[in-house]
């Protein structure tokens, strides 16, 4: 039960750390579109009200998140093999995807794909509307768009 609330309050402060992360960025990026200006600032401006573009940035994310743990889930899998052969082996990351499929099937691509899609589906999911939405308003607040 421990582990569980750790991992919950360290899902909770990657969400809450976001928009401060986004801050950096565009600090790294544009410094003269945030000079001068505090966080409390910018949130009292933004207002950060969700309206139509967050249940769109919502909804796109629904499509964006597994489909990014497709991907990476059979790069995963390759890596795991890659980095679990024997230091001295000979055998090529191409050979050893080759002899994965040709052993296992297609498949075994995707091992321990659902357990992936459970835990960290949601929390992309979120995390992807969130950046999305944040992202829009700092570019109308910096002058980059206007509405």
């Amino acid at each position: 039960m421990l582990d569980a609330t750790a991992g919950s309050l360290i899902g909770v402060g990657g969400i809450v750390l976001l928009p401060l992360d986004v801050l950096r960025i565009r600090a790294q990026m544009n410094p003269a579109a945030i000079a001068a200006r505090g966080i409390i600032k910018i949130f009292k401006q933004e207002r950060l009200a969700f309206h139509v573009t967050f249940v769109q940035n919502f909804v796109a994310s629904i499509f964006g998140a597994p489909a990014r743990i497709l991907v990476a889930q059979a790069l995963d899998v390759i890596k795991t093999r890659v980095q679990s052969r024997p230091y001295n082996s000979p055998e090529s990351g191409i050979s050893i995807v080759r002899n994965l499929i040709q052993q296992d099937g297609a498949s075994a691509l995707f091992e321990g794909l659902m357990p992936k899609l459970s835990v960290l589906g949601p929390k992309l999911n979120f995390s992807y509307a969130v950046a999305q939405h944040l992202i829009a308003y700092f570019k109308t607040f910096s002058g980059l768009i206007t509405i």
